[in-house]
């Protein structure tokens, strides 16, 4: 587990400063950065980061299963826990082109065909293993009132 999490920080490490945003844990606690999903070079560094890892583990008897990550901060689909940064990816998706609808904010546009782009390629790099998904409200968390 310790190598994959170099691995991640490797990945991460090479993300620009504007592609991230601070959040706090369930306990206020400082959670550290995040990109923004939809970042091009992050998108791309992800899906390299998938590529690889599923090269090394599809075919491993002792992986039973992969859970999806690289379109949120934590197991489930949280991407941002305060107004601030709710407004933040927003701002971010709107910059980067994206348009908000009748229903949901550019940051869920954005983060919806993120989503949907990070998915395929996990289908695709893996192949033998059964994939998993921890789905939540990408805005607010357990007990919050932001977005709904």
């Amino acid at each position: 587990m310790q190598e994959n999490s170099r691995i991640i920080s490797t990945v991460m490490s090479s993300w620009t400063d504007d592609a991230l945003i601070g959040e706090k844990d369930r306990g206020g606690r400082p959670a550290g950065v995040m990109p923004v999903p939809w970042e091009h070079l992050a998108k791309a560094k992800w899906k390299q980061f998938i590529v690889a890892i599923a090269a090394r583990y599809d075919n491993n008897p002792q992986l039973h299963y992969m859970v999806m990550s690289g379109f949120q901060q934590t197991g489930e689909c949280y991407i941002a826990n305060t107004q601030a940064a709710i407004d933040f990816f927003n701002a971010n998706a709107e910059a980067a082109g994206y348009q908000a609808t009748d229903t949901l904010p550019a940051g869920l546009v954005a983060w919806e065909a993120t989503v949907k782009e990070i998915v395929a390629q996990y289908m695709t790099s893996f192949p033998n293993t059964p994939l998993l998904i921890t789905g939540a409200r990408p805005h607010g968390g357990p007990g919050r009132l932001f977005a709904k």
